[in-house]
């Protein structure tokens, strides 16, 4: 498999100072590992309400507003290098997720990478629902995290979509001499002591099942001299992401990516209820959500409806 080119980049600012220089600190580092393509800034506000009379006398206003936004953008920006990646900025009016899905559906976009405020109000994104919509990866960068890709940590149930994940998450680690974490939350399924087994002992049994499950499924992945550690722990009756999220903690990892799940006959993609969890719960580990464009269907009003 080879790593999905990433052409066109939407980096999306909040005009909250101290998160958008996160967002952009963290971006300048990933497009020295990654190449981003071109990078295209956006900041979209709620409707402005104007009279019909002021509106009117001042027709520049929103204009004026628009060029102010874009302004303050650029200025932010210019703190940073993005190398030779083509920079535009572009100020969008409406809800700010709707607004935000649109602009990567009508402009093809790979990547969409958006900061993650540890307290949100009402006109913060939706971050759990941008990953619902969208039809491309997006990176969530949390509140004062650090931009290291070394320890990447993949969970998996062994699915072809967390298999293309690892094979992203591959591709990350080689470019930059990472390494891979694969991490497998398993369970001991009701009914065990009716075999004469303890929990504690059939406990141990499906660990061993889920080691060799991960040996083989990475059998089936070309590692590219890549160090990928198979880590499977048991879920002990929390939800399944909040397991997760304590072992990338415990990894110290820097990076997590995770698999969407996809619906090949109905106009969806869906995240699943793991990885929706831990997109609502993490607020330290940056988080990159993968789709497979193979699994993109159906129209932008289908989209709307999720």
């Amino acid at each position: 498999m080879q790593f999905e080119i990433i052409n066109k980049t939407i980096i999306g600012l909040s005009q909250n100072k101290e998160m958008d220089r996160q967002v952009l600190a963290y971006a300048e580092k990933i497009n020295k590992v990654i190449p981003l393509g071109e990078i295209d800034f956006v900041y979209t506000h709620q409707p402005i309400t104007i009279p019909e009379d002021v509106s009117e006398e001042f027709p520049e206003l929103h204009s004026n507003l628009s060029e102010s936004f874009i302004q303050q953008m650029k200025e932010s920006v210019a703190d940073f290098s993005f190398g030779s990646s083509p920079l535009s900025f572009h100020v969008l009016e409406g809800d700010v997720l709707l607004e935000l899905v649109k602009k990567t559906f009508d402009d093809d976009t790979d990547l969409v990478i958006v900061g993650k405020h540890k307290k949100t109000t009402k006109h913060h994104l939706n971050q759990t629902r941008l990953c619902r919509k969208v039809p491309c990866h997006v990176l969530l960068i949390p509140e004062n995290c650090h931009a290291n890709f070394k320890n990447i940590f993949v969970p998996t149930d062994f699915s072809d979509f967390s298999k293309f994940a690892l094979e992203e998450a591959i591709y990350i680690a080689m470019l930059n001499q990472g390494n891979i974490i694969l991490h497998h939350l398993y369970e001991v399924p009701w009914g065990y002591s009716s075999i004469g087994k303890s929990y504690e002992e059939f406990a141990e049994i499906m660990g061993r099942n889920s080691m060799k499950k991960c040996r083989r499924f990475l059998e089936g992945v070309d590692h590219k001299d890549v160090s990928i550690s198979p880590l499977c722990t048991l879920n002990k009756e929390r939800h399944p992401y909040e397991d997760i999220l304590l072992e990338a903690l415990n990894t110290k990892a820097d990076f997590i990516v995770i698999g969407a799940k996809g619906r090949t006959n109905l106009s969806a993609l869906l995240l699943g209820s793991t990885a929706e969890g831990l997109i609502q719960t993490d607020e330290e580990i940056p988080v990159l959500v993968i789709k497979n464009k193979e699994f993109q269907f159906g129209f932008w009003e289908a989209f709307k409806k999720i």
